[in-house]
């Protein structure tokens, strides 16, 4: 299926419409002349709209628990406009295999569909959504761009087939406060794209009263223009120690979008625990490094450390107070883009709020890695580093040193004596190979290689190309410099 939205223009549609009945509603006529009925003509075209109109009837979204760790299921929900629209049934499919809801899955005008999240492997994934009327019509489909780790499940990207669905568009797909202490000054924003030619005049409401819409609730937005909607949080209606939730509804003429919005309060307890420093900003770390820094806890016997983001790592995961943490981020673990933030947070023993500690680093965009064929000097991006066994051309095919080419795709390197087995792994996604074997298994999947790994100066050499093929990157081979490049945007 396309990516992209379908157009399907009036003057294409009256193509179809004759093409596809010159046989049945065109008459020869004795001199050769073809007379064609253009009342079958006009049948036939109406059809054609007919069914451009039943395309558009439901728009496709995610609602907020694809973002909650805690809920073991993801919920679609399908919504319209129209004031009678058909009843219609939700399939899903994750990568083309079909998954079955687990709440009923039919319903008519705005509903909702539970699905499990074990479904959904971990990893990138396409989950595609259909909403079809008892005729078997595709009265409504998108497709959402999801990613998925141990952690958390996230929608990256949707895209609506209908483009009624795209007029009004908003960033983040949802609206999340987090954990929010409570009484606090908390806000969030939310970017809205009017995606026409024409200027839009909307209004946003919420569907419960603990959602503040602070710079609204009317909005005035110029064709291709993007507006900043803010959020905040009413305490009349937000109370401590519970999750909530909404619905932000846009709308104005001939426009309705909906996403969801919520928090979850956390209880109302005493602040009796901190940390040293408050925050951690690691500054710039290079591609292909790490950076450790310290911090302490006090207030508390004891503190458990979690983080949603798998690139953090902290040592211990349980201290007691006072003693130094060790939290250590890997630059290559992160994913494409120069900044990102996190939250450190420590639960405290005790009837105690939780103590979050922001995170913070800058390092490049994306991977390079230059290597030499012969030589053990490599670079990533412009950093140089000096290898214990320089890269080899063996069969006509480049091989790399295995714990290099590994530290720089910040993965995790396992070698099994007894077996001969190199495990690669890196946040959800797990590479085995062995010494001696042409096929690997990627995921729980096999896979040919077209040489297999070898072991040259008492250093492991596995084929480049294939190492970044299984994460996604791209490979060059310059023959004058006998140099091999990886490019690669990591997830």
């Amino acid at each position: 299926m396309s990516k992209e939205p379908k157009r399907f223009h009036l003057a294409t549609a009256l193509i179809i419409a004759v093409l596809s009945t010159n046989v049945a509603m065109a008459n020869t006529s004795p001199d050769g002349s073809i007379a064609i009925n253009i009342d079958k003509i006009d049948h036939t075209f109406q059809d054609l709209l007919n069914a451009m109109v039943t395309k558009c009837t439901y728009c496709i979204h995610p609602d907020l628990d694809f973002t909650n760790p805690q809920s073991q299921t993801f919920i679609i929900q399908a919504r319209t406009s129209e004031k009678d629209p058909p009843l219609c049934t939700i399939k899903l499919s994750i990568d083309g295999a079909t998954i079955t809801p687990t709440t009923a899955n039919t319903g008519k005008g705005t509903f909702r569909v539970a699905f499990d999240k074990n479904n959904v492997p971990p990893g990138k994934s396409i989950i595609r959504a259909q909403a079809i009327n008892d005729s078997g019509q595709t009265v409504g489909e998108a497709e959402l761009y999801v990613k998925k780790n141990r952690y958390y499940m996230s929608v990256e990207k949707i895209v609506q087939e209908c483009d009624t669905c795209n007029k009004l568009t908003t960033s983040p797909l949802l609206a999340d406060f987090g954990n929010v202490p409570p009484s606090s000054q908390a806000t969030i924003n939310t970017i809205a794209t009017n995606n026409t030619r024409s200027d839009l005049f909307f209004t946003a409401s919420s569907s419960q009263p603990w959602v503040v819409i602070q710079n609204g609730p009317q909005f005035y937005l110029q064709a291709g223009e993007s507006t900043t909607i803010r959020f905040g949080i009413n305490w009349n209606f937000a109370k401590p120690n519970q999750v909530v939730q909404s619905r932000i509804t846009l709308y104005g003429r001939e426009i309705k979008h909906e996403f969801p919005i919520g928090a979850t309060i956390l209880a109302d307890l005493p602040v009796c625990a901190k940390s040293s420093p408050q925050n951690i900003d690691f500054g710039y770390v290079p591609r292909g490094t790490s950076s450790t820094k310290k911090i302490v806890f006090l207030g508390s016997p004891k503190f458990e450390m979690a983080c949603n983001d798998g690139w953090l790592r902290f040592d211990p995961k349980s201290a007691e107070e006072g003693r130094d943490i060790m939290v250590t981020v890997n630059a290559s673990l992160l994913p494409y883009g120069n900044s990102h933030e996190t939250i450190l947070v420590a639960l405290p023993r005790g009837a105690c709020q939780l103590v979050f500690v922001p995170v913070t680093i800058k390092t490049d965009p994306g991977i390079s890695v230059s290597l030499i064929a012969g030589s053990k000097q490599a670079t990533i991006n412009s950093k140089i580093f000096q290898l214990d066994s320089p890269a080899r051309i063996i069969s006509s095919r480049i091989m790399v040193p295995l714990r290099f080419i590994s530290d720089a795709f910040g993965a995790n390197t396992i070698w099994e004596q007894k077996t001969k087995t190199i495990t690669i792994t890196r946040i959800s996604k797990t590479i085995i190979m062995k010494l001696g074997d042409d096929t690997a298994m990627v995921d729980g999947k096999q896979v040919s290689l077209d040489v297999m790994p070898t072991i040259s100066d008492g250093r492991t050499l596995i084929p480049i190309r294939a190492i970044s093929d299984f994460f996604g990157a791209t490979t060059s081979w310059n023959s004058q410099t006998r140099t091999a490049r990886i490019d690669w945007d990591p997830d």
